[in-house]
């Protein structure tokens, strides 16, 4: 097990790269996750149904390291609104993605979702009572500008269920990042990651029932990809939370660009999934918009 302390240096340098190697490992394995739950629906499963199996997953690995590493349960009184935050955050981010992907393509999902880092951006310059510049105001309208380009050659054939579920898993993934940023100033990743998911499995098993009742996958394939979007989840979560003790959520954010090019690179591949060019020039206005948002 890697000691956080002891990457620290007094120029930080080797904990600044083990950040930045941990949140580019978080992004691809979050990029391949809806993927492969995308797979699994194919087979009969559902959205409800793979939250609640990776959550289970998670906990299932994380409940003995806790005990194997000896982090403890506490979590200190100033850290338990951001705990809190984080938890809302993963459950409300994990039901959305994933039902999102059920009504439409992967690769569109998650490029409604990666207008957060500009929102991840101003959220930052607020809590800091800094001005917003104007570069920061072009850099949102740009980002937007990018996400109409990706829907309009196919809006009319898209489910607003879909897009509803993927502007809600934006809203939530910019939650998860601030919350967790904040969250491991005190808290153990390890901890951490008890905690929030822990905290969302008794919701999540109330809301079955509700969104479709827990339906499991029928074919070996399906439950290959169901078992493989657990393991990509558990790598993605402890990664980000891992990397927030090194690296600012300015410079996560920017790192987890990598995340739907993985997604569109594996849509393709594995779903048959593809952009037309005006879809992949969209794309990479929202792109470039999040990237130039880090640097304002």
């Amino acid at each position: 097990m890697i000691d956080p302390h002891a990457l620290k240096s007094k120029s930080n340098a080797p904990g600044h790269y083990f950040g930045i190697a941990t949140v580019l490992v978080s992004a691809a394995s979050f990029g391949l996750m809806p993927v492969f739950a995308s797979l699994s629906y194919d087979g009969g499963g559902n959205a409800i149904s793979f939250n609640l199996i990776r959550t289970i997953a998670i906990l299932l690995f994380i409940t003995p390291l806790v005990f194997l590493l000896k982090r403890g349960w506490r979590v200190p009184q100033k850290a338990i609104i951001p705990v809190s935050l984080t938890m809302i955050g993963n459950l409300t981010l994990g039901i959305s993605i994933l039902s999102a992907v059920q009504y439409i393509p992967v690769a569109l999902a998650l490029l409604i979702v990666y207008i957060y880092p500009a929102l991840v951006i101003i959220l930052e310059t607020l809590g800091n009572r800094q001005k917003i510049s104007s570069l920061q105001v072009m850099v949102c309208l740009l980002a937007f500008l990018g996400l109409g380009l990706v829907l309009t050659p196919s809006f009319g054939n898209l489910d607003w269920r879909g897009v509803a579920f993927a502007f809600v898993a934006c809203i939530s993934l910019t939650l998860l990042m601030l919350a967790v940023h904040c969250a491991r100033r005190d808290v153990d990743e390890v901890t951490l990651l008890f905690w929030s998911n822990i905290g969302g499995l008794p919701l999540i098993i109330l809301m079955v029932p509700l969104l479709g009742g827990l339906t499991l996958p029928e074919t070996k394939v399906s439950w290959m990809a169901l078992v493989a979007g657990s393991i990509f989840y558990i790598i993605g979560f402890w990664g980000y939370t891992l990397s927030m003790r090194f690296i600012s959520a300015s410079r996560a954010s920017l790192l987890f660009n990598v995340e739907p090019i993985v997604a569109i690179i594996a849509a393709a591949a594995i779903l048959g999934e593809y952009l037309n060019w005006m879809q992949l020039c969209g794309a990479l206005l929202v792109i470039i918009a999040v990237y130039l948002a880090t640097k304002s």
